[in-house]
């Protein structure tokens, strides 16, 4: 009787048993990780939009201080640095050019700064290396509160190699080890330094998106959205600002956001997508309404841009608002 019963305890798990096991940890882990993921990919994509909603509100409250919307820039990677510079300066005034963004930023200037005395400074070294992600660092970070010379922070490092014309001039790149400088800032946001990133070398950073890898933030301003050089070229991809596409329905076609401006996140993939059809031409009415991507109806996108966000998206992808 002892014997048989020190058989049966001894007796381990069979083949069968185990394999019973093992196939249901397997169902469950298939359950499990890809609810996992979702919660986790859901979780980013609200701490990206409550991001994208904090820097609006930094750009509402830049506006409150100073009256304005910052412009954005541009940079148009078939121009040299020469050719890019010499677009901002005009030596025969001397002044600023008619180049639509720098007559858009004159006035910027005229209203929130009427008393500065750097803007020199400003058209010929600082203006021709913005970029639409670099912007959005120097308007709301890197202003000196001082509205005599708002520029003042901005010093010119003689030892960088790297070398820039501008009016026919000389001059030395930008050095981020220069900024901030020992005179007090305008600070609307409280960016991160750990995620501002200066790819081109030029001393203005642009700012990472939460968890969309190398890919920094895009700013455009509502004056400068039909503008021929308006895409901004990222490090994945190529950002626009959308057109609202029931506005288009309607037969009154206009932008999202019309007044105030937009911020783009290229999403967890990291890329904004290619670029669209359409080419702005530097005005609204020669624009091509039905070949420019739209939201929220999504048109003229790619799978790239399924996952970008907005300020204006609050706080969904892109693809979460098109109707199924």
């Amino acid at each position: 009787m002892s014997h048989s019963t020190s058989s049966r305890r001894s007796r381990g798990f069979t083949l069968v048993e185990i394999l019973v096991v093992v196939a249901i940890i397997v169902i469950l882990m298939a359950i499990l990780i890809p609810v996992a993921m979702r919660a986790i990919s859901q979780a980013r994509n609200a701490a990206i939009g409550l991001e994208l909603s904090q820097l609006k509100t930094a750009m509402e409250e830049y506006k409150k201080e100073h009256g304005d919307y910052p412009p954005s820039m541009d940079w148009d990677p078939n121009l040299t640095v020469a050719q890019q510079a010499g677009k901002w300066w005009d030596n025969s005034i001397p002044g600023p050019s008619n180049y639509a963004y720098a007559s858009t930023c004159e006035r910027h200037l005229l209203r929130c700064y009427p008393k500065m005395t750097d803007k020199v400074k400003f058209y010929r070294y600082i203006a021709p290396l913005l970029e639409q992600d670099e912007a959005l660092v120097f308007w709301l970070y890197m202003i000196a509160n001082d509205p005599r010379e708002p520029f003042k922070n901005f010093a010119f490092n003689n030892m960088n190699n790297n070398i820039y014309y501008a009016g026919g001039n000389t001059i030395t790149q930008l050095a981020y080890n220069d900024f901030p400088g020992t005179y007090t800032r305008f600070s609307h946001y409280d960016f991160d330094a750990r995620r501002l990133v200066d790819s081109d070398g030029d001393g203005i950073p642009g700012y990472q998106s939460l968890y969309s890898k190398e890919t920094t933030y895009m700013y455009f301003d509502s004056r400068t959205y039909g503008f021929s050089q308006n895409p901004a070229y990222a490090a994945r991809g190529v950002a626009q600002p959308f057109a609202d596409s029931v506005a288009i329905f309607k037969g009154q076609p206009k932008f999202v956001n019309p007044n105030t401006f937009q911020i783009l996140s290229s999403g967890q993939d990291g890329d904004f997508g290619l670029l669209a059809t359409a080419y702005p031409l530097n005005n609204f009415a020669g624009f091509d309404w039905t070949l420019t991507k739209t939201f929220p109806a999504m048109n003229f996108t790619n799978e790239e841009d399924s996952d970008n966000m907005a300020d204006f998206t609050e706080g969904r992808r892109l693809i979460d608002h098109r109707a199924p």
